[in-house]
């Protein structure tokens, strides 16, 4: 249910979070011991999300003049392993997260589809940020295509899964988010890795569409892929030879350039917002950055 609502409502991302975290805390020793029986498989997961928080956590206590809203999101990353929590809990059915993926892709292809063609716009996202919406959308496509493994197994059609995995490609295509095409190379890829698992010729043929379909994407004028690419690639071509370095692409590398120079000086503890805003200012106003 979880991943049919977190694109296509305004609370669904929201709700699961809050629901997760009540239930883990709710039932904690249980969930506790749960956690502790499959430590083994979850181990390195949880323990990443845990030196991402105590080493912020220890910037922070470090530098005290940093605001207490820095220690937000690297606290929600962690607080993830409330819903493994959950999860190992309830134990629900493995079909559950495959058909939420599925219905979520498939209802995520429509909404955005309805934003692109209907209201005509420009970069559609539903009710977030565009590039996140496509992002989202691509981990359920590439859910649904396990998926189809699954089902493969389990000898069950799996016709509902790769529509599941086409859907989530489109509606990522529509959002004009051109970072999440390079996870869709990485998603043909993982298809390629396993292909050998889909040995019905009519599985062949819908993952053979599905290649096709891409390509034909790309060359449809309305869905301005093509453009968004040949924009790409002029602005690194700009940016690189200094004609123009304030285009969408230009004024990332740049933010790149100055993180790098960043670090580089402080690589250990880091830099006090402030002060980095300041260099930062400073590098733009002596010619160093753009």
């Amino acid at each position: 249910m979880v991943p049919s609502l977190i694109l296509t409502t305004h609370v669904g991302i929201g709700l699961a979070s809050f629901l997760f975290l009540l239930t883990a805390l709710w039932k904690f020793g249980a969930g506790r011991a749960a956690l502790a029986r499959h430590w083994h498989d979850v181990r390195w997961v949880l323990l990443a999300f845990l030196f991402n928080f105590v080493l912020v956590l220890a910037y922070f206590l470090f530098r005290p003049e940093q605001p207490l809203n820095t220690l937000e999101k690297p606290l929600r990353m962690f607080c993830a392993v409330t819903a493994t929590m959950a999860v190992l809990l309830a134990r629900p059915p493995r079909q559950a997260l495959w058909w939420g993926a599925i219905a979520g892709a498939i209802g995520a292809m429509f909404f955005i589809g309805h934003q692109r063609i209907v209201l005509e716009m420009e970069r559609p996202g539903g009710f977030m940020n565009a590039i996140t919406f496509g992002d989202i959308a691509l981990v359920l496509s590439m859910v649904a295509l396990v998926a189809a493994l699954e089902f493969r197994r389990a000898g069950r059609s799996v016709l509902w899964p790769l529509v599941g995995g086409l859907a989530g490609i489109l509606a990522l295509v529509m959002t004009g988010t051109r970072g999440g095409w390079i996870g869709l190379v990485l998603g043909a890829l993982l298809c390629m890795r396993y292909g050998h698992l889909a040995r019905s010729r009519n599985v062949r043929l819908l993952l053979g569409a599905g290649v096709a379909l891409a390509a034909v994407l790309y060359f449809v004028p309305a869905t301005e892929m093509q453009l968004r690419v040949q924009q790409g690639i002029d602005d690194v071509r700009k940016w690189h030879s200094g004609v123009d370095k304030f285009t969408n692409v230009g004024i990332r590398l740049e933010l790149w350039k100055a993180a790098g120079m960043l670090i580089a000086e402080q690589p250990l503890v880091g830099q006090d917002p402030a002060v980095a805003h300041e260099k930062v200012v400073r590098w733009v106003q002596d010619g160093t950055l753009s």
